[in-house]
């Protein structure tokens, strides 16, 4: 979504929940779940995936995209996000610009933010985008 926004000039606002700050850095998490292969062979795998694709993975660099926007944005990360850990939030919260809103979940892990927590989740959505959507 990142990426795309910074595509998207006419767009309002970004909200990102469970995001990744880097796919490469990620690749270690992720790969023990969809491959069944420990994460110590990352560095191959993304190397034979980024040979197979026609855009870089190297340029998929969330953390380094959001702060090249100028849009409020709001990351939402599960604090027991053992897919893409919350410190990968916290980089992408970290590198963006003003306005920003951080929100992270006890007990929440990836991508079941809304279902730990629906009432929380739903007046963080509606605050933020109350403040910067009128």
């Amino acid at each position: 979504a990142a990426l795309a926004a910074a595509q998207l000039p006419d767009l309002a606002v970004l909200v990102l929940e469970s995001t990744y700050s880097s796919f490469e850095e990620n690749l270690p998490n992720i790969l023990p779940g969809i491959a069944r292969a420990p994460g110590f062979i990352a560095p191959y795998v993304f190397k034979r995936m980024d040979s197979a694709t026609t855009e870089p993975l190297t340029e998929i660099l969330v953390a380094k995209t959001v702060a090249t926007l100028d849009m409020p944005l709001l990351v939402i990360h599960g604090e027991q996000d053992q897919l893409v850990p919350t410190e990968q939030g916290r980089a992408i919260f970290a590198a963006a610009n003003e306005p920003k809103t951080l929100y992270t979940v006890p007990g929440a892990g990836h991508l079941n933010i809304f279902t730990v927590d629906p009432d929380t989740f739903t007046r963080q959505m509606q605050d933020f985008l109350a403040a910067h959507l009128g």
